[in-house]
């Protein structure tokens, strides 16, 4: 514990007491992804792909290929090196099912990947609106400095890559939502 010269008390945990607390949140899809390989592409059988703002939905009947192809834009954004957290929802795997833990996974995931966005937040839904608020300030303040850059023709810099400013959009994944009632 730490206090301050104001009265304030902190919390404080070792690296190694965070990591094992965000390993412990993040639910492993590793086995279930696995299990979808290998993605053969397009299946006919989708009903629509809907695209509302940001939002994409991908619809279909069950056994259509959905989760098999969510997990293959899962490999494509990882390999790319972009950011993306996500969630797969199943009936039969009780911590799965649960949102509350799919919260949680989502809330450790963006704590991983961004631990600079982390807060102190109590609850996983606090946390991940704040993860995802801050991740959102940061790309919108990122934005404008490239497009400020890009007004005055300043070019970036020799190596610095795409992903050091800030400008790889966060792409969430969930896939089952129809399971918990999230359709």
């Amino acid at each position: 514990r730490l206090r301050t010269i104001y009265g304030e008390l902190y919390e404080l945990e070792s690296n190694d007491s965070l990591h094992s607390r965000l390993a412990s949140d993040i639910i492993d899809f590793s086995d279930l992804r696995k299990l979808q390989k290998p993605f053969v592409g397009e299946n006919p059988y989708f009903a629509e792909t809907i695209v509302r703002g940001r939002w994409h939905w991908m619809v279909g009947s069950q056994g259509t290929g959905k989760t098999a192809a969510l997990s293959n834009l899962v490999d494509e954004v990882e390999s790319g090196g972009a950011p993306i957290i996500y969630h797969f929802f199943r009936a039969d795997v009780p911590r799965w099912r649960s949102v509350e833990n799919a919260i949680r996974s989502l809330a450790a995931q963006m704590e991983k990947l961004f631990p600079m966005f982390a807060g102190e937040e109590r609850t996983a839904i606090a946390r991940l609106r704040g993860l995802l608020a801050r991740y959102d300030e940061a790309w919108n303040r990122a934005n404008e400095l490239r497009e400020s850059a890009e007004q005055e023709n300043v070019s970036k810099p020799e190596g610095v890559e795409e992903r050091s400013l800030g400008l790889l959009p966060l792409t969430i994944v969930f896939d089952g939502c129809d399971i918990v009632g999230l359709d």
